[in-house]
């Protein structure tokens, strides 16, 4: 999968996903979606932050690895999970699955896979935006690796 324009630091904020409120992009950074490309991803479920490593093949596949602290454990976590793109009427998908504890093959009991939705409106707005299985929601940043 190759996306023709640049990838900037994006921000959505989500209410309803349906209907989601765009705001404008600043200017583009040069981070581009080619071959096995990097980015780095930042969103947030509730006031936990994750920052997550995107890395996504030209066939639409990739994977993704997600660090966070979780107030449980009193620790960080990492988890990897599978991604892959689907092109939809509003935009690409990210649909991740999967997420197993980083480095090993064993499943995560509690972590809900992340999806994300890249869109460029017909005004030419772009926006990032990130939801779970639980209806968690976040705006997105996205820097180079």
């Amino acid at each position: 999968m190759t996306i023709a324009s640049s990838l900037p630091a994006w921000s959505l904020t989500t209410g309803d996903l349906r209907a989601p409120t765009v705001k404008p992009i600043a200017a583009p950074s040069k981070i581009a979606l080619n071959r096995t490309t990097c980015v780095r991803l930042t969103f947030s479920n509730g006031p936990i932050v994750h920052a997550g490593k995107l890395w996504l093949n030209d066939n639409g596949m990739g994977r993704m690895t997600v660090k966070y602290f979780s107030p449980d454990l009193g620790r960080q976590e990492s988890v990897d999970l599978t991604i892959r793109s689907e092109n939809t009427p509003q935009g690409i998908l990210l649909v991740g699955s999967n997420p197993i504890y980083s480095g090993t093959r064993r499943r995560h009991p509690n972590y809900s896979p992340d999806n994300f939705l890249l869109r460029i409106d017909e005004n030419g707005r772009r926006s990032f935006s990130t939801f779970d299985l639980n209806r968690n929601t976040s705006s997105v940043e996205v820097n180079a690796c």
